[in-house]
């Protein structure tokens, strides 16, 4: 995926719209996000998602379990509005991942909190304090002693 999307941009880059009358489309970015945020934050975290492209979204509530996910802590609310976002958006210019970067910093301006099978680009150090990193060396020491996984 990363050569295709960069030899896609730079041909865009270069040759502009032209590039289309050799078969080559503008170049898109997946997006593929699964984000949590408290139900008053819905309204405006949905507005500022629109400057990441017309993307669908699908929105639902989830009732919040205390102690239940000791490596996804939730916030101290009885709800919180899973909201997704998928589609392919243009590129924003040559950066890697531009949208997805965008939606993540969105994110945690909002304290969100974000499911891990999509593109994540958070620093390790955010991740860390944001997603009990010392509880996960705990578990992780003695559920993996060996280290294999």
């Amino acid at each position: 995926r990363d050569a295709k999307e960069f030899v896609s941009r730079l041909v865009w880059q270069l040759v502009g719209e032209r590039g289309a009358d050799v078969g080559f489309r503008p170049p898109t970015e997946r997006i593929i996000q699964d984000l949590g945020v408290r139900l008053d934050q819905v309204p405006s975290f949905a507005k500022g998602l629109e400057q990441h492209g017309e993307l669908p979204f699908w929105m639902c509530p989830v009732r919040v379990v205390a102690g239940e996910q000791p490596l996804f802590p939730l916030p101290d609310v009885e709800h919180i509005m899973d909201v997704a976002c998928f589609g392919a958006v243009p590129c924003g210019g040559l950066e890697d991942l531009y949208h997805n970067k965008g939606i993540d910093r969105w994110l945690a301006e909002f304290d969100g909190q974000k499911a891990f099978y999509s593109d994540v680009t958070f620093s390790r150090e955010y991740l860390y304090q944001k997603y009990a990193g010392a509880k996960y060396d705990q578990l992780k020491a003695q559920l993996d002693p060996e280290g294999v996984l």
